[in-house]
């Protein structure tokens, strides 16, 4: 289904501006990006909006899509995979704030940030075929 969007807005485009058709491929595969990259944040904003707490879905975006960015992160094998799994990190981090909002436990989130820069710079960028980095990059 992602495929078939991805071809048809590519051979839209390629219908009314004058690209090389050896780019097509390239298009093809950016459209499948962008969208599958909106069909989670469309899935998180209407998680959000179903929990009834419509701004954890932005407070959540902005840093999951940063970090993603710039760190490389997991590649699913699947645009499928990748979709489920954004979802399910979402909703573990919905109702991991909801456990420290409950009981109390705000002490736990600066330990959570520590550890969680400390991974971050330590494991990323992250060397995958999918996203593939230059030795200075990775440097």
């Amino acid at each position: 289904m992602l495929n078939i969007c991805a071809t048809s807005l590519a051979d839209c485009l390629f219908r009314n501006y004058p690209i090389d058709e050896k780019q097509k491929p390239v298009y093809i595969y950016g459209f499948q990006l962008c969208l599958s990259s909106a069909a989670a944040m469309i899935s998180i904003f209407l998680l959000s909006c179903l929990l009834g707490n419509i701004t954890s879905s932005f407070t959540f975006s902005a840093p999951f899509v940063s970090i993603r960015l710039f760190s490389g992160g997991y590649h699913a094998k699947t645009y499928g995979r990748c979709f489920i799994i954004s979802s399910a990190v979402f909703l573990s981090c919905f109702s991991l704030a909801n456990v420290i909002y409950e009981y109390n436990l705000d002490f736990v989130c600066p330990v959570m940030i520590c550890l969680s820069l400390c991974v971050i710079v330590i494991l990323t960028p992250i060397k995958h075929k999918n996203h593939p980095l230059s030795d200075a990059t990775y440097e």
